[in-house]
């Protein structure tokens, strides 16, 4: 059965994190850090302290980067191998867990093993499904992710680490999966943003990309400097919420 899902964050705005590169660039993240990341000497968790603008905002997580802390709203993926690596971890995160793979439709909740499953919609693979319970594709999960940030109510996203192509030639600021992103693959995971564009635009949905040297064109760039300093981004934290909206 596919969860309904709810309008949780409704007129607010929310940060999707992917695993690009730019991330680091954007939060400021020292070279010695990251370095002991990249070797596994540290965990993901040691990148928390700097995402301390955000930390109090509506954030959706995709794939590993939930392991970046329990401040994290919500986590979603929609590779069943990811899934099977991550497990054990997922277990103990304490937020929504989110995923667009069948596997997950379990009528008990040990079946689904607690992550809450929503269709995908076969009609429309790409771009934004405005049914409730289902998800446009886009044959990866942080263009999937952008859409559960719609069905949540929220009126603008912000894209951190949506690169979809190498930076300093690493493509991803961690080194959970062993190995980099070919240029296939990214060329595969762009061809949902155009789609994403024309429906955001139908539905209301403002998008940011908060990487100036993104791949993606659809979306306006941004730094993260411009969106905490220049007035883009007026809703800070969830306290704040009745005060100032996006």
């Amino acid at each position: 059965m596919s969860w309904r899902v709810p309008r949780i964050w409704e007129d607010s705005c929310c940060w999707v994190i992917g695993g690009g590169r730019s991330l680091i660039n954007q939060l400021e993240i020292p070279e010695d850090i990251v370095e002991r990341v990249m070797k596994k000497e540290l965990p993901l968790s040691a990148y928390s302290d700097y995402f301390e603008p955000i930390r109090n905002d509506h954030i959706i997580a995709v794939n590993s980067a939930f392991l970046l802390g329990d401040w994290i709203d919500a986590m979603f993926f929609g590779d069943i191998n990811w899934f099977l690596h991550n497990r054990y971890q997922l277990r103990k995160f304490p937020g929504l867990k989110v995923s667009c793979h069948n596997r997950f439709q379990g009528k008990t909740r040990e079946e689904r093993e607690d992550v809450k499953y929503v269709e995908r919609d076969r009609e429309r693979p790409y771009g934004l499904s405005d049914k409730k319970y289902k998800v446009s594709w886009n044959y990866n999960s942080g263009a999937c992710a952008i859409n559960l940030a719609y069905h949540f109510g929220v009126k603008t996203v912000f894209l951190l680490g949506f690169d979809m192509k190498p930076v300093d030639d690493q493509t991803h600021w961690h080194n959970e999966y062993g190995k980099k992103t070919s240029k296939a693959v990214f060329e595969k995971h762009l061809k949902g943003f155009p789609y994403i564009k024309a429906d955001a635009e139908r539905l209301g949905l403002k998008i940011y990309n908060v990487n100036p040297d993104s791949a993606i064109q659809e979306f306006e760039k941004v730094s993260l400097k411009e969106i905490l300093k220049n007035g883009i981004y007026s809703y800070h934290g969830r306290q704040g919420q009745d005060e100032a909206r996006c």
